[in-house]
């Protein structure tokens, strides 16, 4: 009886850290904003539970989370901070561009750039699929369009 107690009980924990992971979410970004070159282009991710094993990639280029890094509600991931800064008025969380010395850095694999008008972003967990967002084809790329991805919808 103990040992299916045990073995239920382990069953849950896996169930329930693989949902927390399957909650992390891309809810927004913008990959053609405003500024000379793009520099303040980003994303968000919502979601709650560890980073660890997370990466952010458009097939080209990517990157992951410094270990141990823990989501709550939303975090802002931009190129680089400073332009962010500039265009929002508020630092990002982290940035994939090292430009400035108070924003923490994403782990890279070469520079993430958004193409303006055909790309793609994908979240994976431990090397699984868990979003894809394209365009044109998900949403319709246009200078300044920020999107948001609202009740499953983009």
């Amino acid at each position: 009886m103990r040992r299916y107690l045990v073995l239920i009980l382990s069953l849950i924990c896996m169930v329930g850290s693989a949902g927390a992971t399957a909650t992390i979410s891309i809810t927004e970004f913008c990959p053609d904003p405003y500024l000379h070159d793009d520099t303040d282009e980003y994303l968000i991710l919502s979601g709650q539970g560890s980073l660890d094993g997370i990466t952010v990639s458009d097939g080209k280029s990517g990157f992951r989370f410094p270990p141990g890094t823990v989501i709550s509600g939303t975090l802002t991931i931009a190129r680089n901070g400073l332009a962010f800064s500039q265009s929002h008025g508020i630092l990002p969380d982290f940035e994939w561009q090292d430009s400035s010395p108070v924003v923490p850095d994403v782990i890279s694999s070469k520079v993430l750039r958004m193409a303006n008008a055909n790309d793609s972003l994908m979240l994976y967990s431990d090397g699984q699929l868990l979003q894809k967002v394209s365009w044109p084809g998900d949403v319709r790329p246009r200078e300044g369009q920020v999107h948001f991805l609202e009740g499953g919808v983009w």
